[in-house]
């Protein structure tokens, strides 16, 4: 039994054209054969059905999202730990305190940017100094046509281009305390030992880079989180587009959405945003019975969100067996949208922000009564 079939498709297609080479010189046809045998039947008897069965094993598994409450413990963590740093390094240049600020910066980055974490840790120091102004170079017909909200943002949040996949380049959004941070590593380079030859803002005392796999986990560990193993950055950029959901986005919206994250809108749609059981559940439900109940046509031009349990004939739904477990619930647990400024008293930034019900992605624990009801 072949263990790892899909790696070892490499080394199978070299075996067989090691025959095919050896009967170019001696005309052998037996030989040839046996290379050509080798790459099909490895395909039809055994590529093929590992292929399957990851299909299979992927479609059974359960895909899990990062809880709200643990980013946000994780974005507390992150601040004020990123604050004691900056004070530390700024009284006592160490190496392990700045190594220790620019793994906070560079998740600090990830999570709100929704970046690959690849990208932010090459983030090049010469790409961060030279940017810029985009505030002063802003056309005053755009900056009008913007709410008071998104001006004051404008004036509080930066914006560096880095390179993407392929050829795009992606933006990078750099709130306050972020760029307070890479201004203090980078002020604190030379004292603890950084090489002036390392090009990268988040650099090791060797010509590279921080990991940012490495960082992301260590950071999430000390933050205490209940599921730190589910804080990755793929797993980020899936929340936030499966969050994204619950806003009522237009479809330039949702290019603005997918540009940021580096992206096309249809890998954002197809890839990146799940579709939810619970949005399966409620939603998609309410559609097919509404359907399934033969009277579609009084539900003509109104939202999912419009229709309500007394529109629908109980009878008729009785017949068909229908039944359904009433849930109680305790208060929604919310998401409370990012805060990226701070108040003018520099105070911590305040969640402002409507609250979203995140519609059970965050698995409330809920309090299940069981209950025949015909819906």
């Amino acid at each position: 039994m072949v263990e790892h079939p899909v790696p070892l498709s490499t080394c199978t297609s070299c075996c067989g054209r090691f025959p095919k080479n050896i009967c170019n010189g001696l005309f052998d046809i037996s030989v040839f054969a046996t290379g050509m045998d080798i790459d099909a039947e490895w395909t039809d008897a055994i590529a093929t059905n590992a292929h399957n069965t990851l299909r299979r094993r992927k479609d059974q598994t359960i895909q899990v999202l990062p809880l709200t409450d643990d980013l946000r413990q994780l974005r507390e963590y992150q601040m004020k730990e990123m604050r004691q740093c900056i004070d530390k390094i700024q009284e006592a240049p160490l190496y392990s305190t700045w190594r220790k600020l620019a793994q906070l910066t560079m998740t600090r980055m990830i999570i709100f940017t929704e970046r690959r974490g690849g990208e932010v840790s090459k983030l090049l120091l010469q790409t961060y100094n030279t940017r810029p102004d985009w505030k002063n170079n802003t056309n005053q017909k755009v900056m009008s046509s913007l709410q008071p909200l998104e001006q004051k943002l404008l004036n509080r949040v930066d914006l560096v281009q880095i390179p993407g996949k392929i050829t795009r380049k992606n933006p990078m959004l750099i709130t306050k305390d972020v760029k307070e941070a890479i201004e203090a590593l980078n002020a604190h380079r030379d004292i603890v030992g950084i090489p002036f030859s390392n090009p990268f803002c988040f650099a090791s005392r060797s010509a590279g880079h921080l990991d940012s796999w490495q960082a992301m986990s260590s950071i999430s560990q000390e933050a205490s989180l209940k599921h730190p193993e589910w804080i990755s950055s793929t797993k980020l950029r899936k929340y936030n587009a499966t969050v994204s959901q619950l806003f009522d986005l237009n479809h330039g919206e949702l290019e603005w959405l997918s540009n940021h994250m580096g992206h096309d809108l249809n890998i954002h749609k197809d890839f990146y945003r799940l579709h939810d059981s619970t949005i399966e559940i409620a939603k998609v439900s309410l559609l097919l019975m509404a359907i399934d109940s033969g009277n579609a046509a009084q539900f003509v031009g109104k939202q999912l969100t419009e229709i309500s349990l007394e529109e629908f004939d109980y009878g008729d739904l009785e017949n068909k067996g229908y039944e359904t477990d009433v849930v109680e619930s305790r208060p929604s647990q919310t998401f409370a949208a990012e805060p990226i400024c701070e108040t003018e008293d520099n105070e911590p930034p305040q969640n402002s922000t409507q609250e979203l019900d995140l519609l059970g992605l965050n698995a409330n624990k809920e309090k299940k009564v069981k209950k025949k009801m015909h819906f």
